[in-house]
């Protein structure tokens, strides 16, 4: 069963088991359930499947990854905004 952090952190659950996704070192979902949710229904959007938000975080993770790779690429250490 998955432990959800009381109202210090609402949004974040802690798992029990790993997520599946083809990111193996990433584990963890980067996007934040209640801000997407937020920023949905600011644009006239009341719900979201179930999938979606974890079609959204391999979108995130993968623009994530790319720019590490463009900046390594680049001789950097740190990723810019030009890098996404």
């Amino acid at each position: 069963m998955n432990t959800i952090l009381p109202n210090i952190f609402p949004s974040i659950i802690i798992l029990e088991q790993p997520l599946k996704t083809p990111y193996s070192s990433i584990l963890y979902m980067v996007t934040i359930r209640t801000q997407v949710k937020d920023l949905l229904k600011e644009n006239g959007m009341d719900n979201m499947s179930a999938d979606f938000l974890d079609s959204l975080d391999n979108k995130v993770k993968q623009l994530v990854l790319d720019a590490v790779k463009r900046a390594k690429e680049n001789g950097r250490r740190t990723v810019m905004g030009k890098d996404v």
